[in-house]
């Protein structure tokens, strides 16, 4: 199952190949941050107005993984 993470660009992760989540906050926007088993990390941006919302996405991820 894949969860996505940015509506508009396509970007999902397979909870599956997840090694950690968390919350961080960079510039004063709160971030979710995602390091896939092969070290790779992925940041995105809280942008509820493009429909990202990491406090859902973090959700999602803890259920799945």
């Amino acid at each position: 199952m894949m969860i996505l993470l940015d509506p508009i660009t396509g970007l999902a992760v397979n909870p599956e190949f997840v090694r950690s989540i968390r919350l961080a906050d960079y510039n004063g926007t709160r971030h979710l941050v995602i390091t896939m088993e092969d070290g790779f990390e992925i940041q995105i941006a809280h942008n509820p107005l493009q429909g990202i919302n990491v406090h859902e996405l973090h959700r999602k991820l803890l259920e799945a993984v």
